[in-house]
């Protein structure tokens, strides 16, 4: 992720963090996960996957990051840093020192990102958790949604997003759904990350869009 990137990233968000007050008081950084969809990439020019904007991540996604200061004075340097990973990791977030920064969890397990924010009247600094973690189903043996979150997946199962893909996939949905429509419309689909999502399940099966 280039720095230009993060820049209209960080230009783009501004607005979630909106101001009270002028009076300036010792700064309360902030740090904020966004969600990102395919239609807010596009408006921002940029060509990487969409997030949830939770906490919790599959293995290999992208997340988005805005960092801020929660009072009105203006922030005048950034510092990101991962304070601690799982065994084995050596992901850094992609930019130091900008307002926005992009994180790629490359393992499972948690990982601590710590923002450092200066302003004119000081400094202060707060960290986030972040699991990251392999997609596994919805049902089946544990480990699976449905065995630790069973309440979850009945509501989810009472909504059509449990048979949206299988609805569409039979043309009962529209007669222009193409395969770009599965990033939004399956759990998992990232190219570019291998963790037991849609994507890599297709590819695992040698399953390939149909033409009709």
């Amino acid at each position: 992720m280039r720095k230009i990137t993060l820049i209209g990233l960080a230009v783009m968000l501004a607005g979630i963090f909106v101001a009270n007050t002028t009076v300036m008081a010792q700064p309360t950084a902030v740090i904020k996960v966004v969600a990102m969809s395919p239609q807010d990439l596009t408006d921002l020019g940029l060509a990487t996957p969409p997030s949830s904007g939770l906490t919790v991540a599959g293995k290999g996604e992208v997340m988005y990051l805005v960092g801020a200061n929660a009072d009105t004075e203006a922030v005048t340097s950034y510092l990101w840093s991962v304070e601690s990973a799982p065994p084995g990791s050596v992901k850094d977030v992609d930019s130091t020192d900008t307002k926005a920064t992009t994180f790629v969890p490359d393992t499972t397990g948690q990982f601590v990102v710590k923002l450092e924010i200066t302003t004119a009247s000081g400094v202060d600094d707060t960290t986030l958790t972040i699991t990251s973690a392999l997609y596994v189903g919805v049902s089946g043996l544990p480990p699976s949604c449905q065995f630790c979150h069973s309440t979850n997946v009945a509501e989810w199962e009472g909504t059509d997003h449990s048979t949206m893909f299988t609805r569409a996939i039979d043309g009962l949905v529209s007669d222009h759904y193409g395969e770009s429509c599965l990033e939004c419309h399956t759990v998992g689909y990232d190219t570019l990350a291998a963790n037991g999502g849609f994507s890599d399940r297709q590819q695992q099966l040698g399953w390939t869009f149909p033409d009709t």
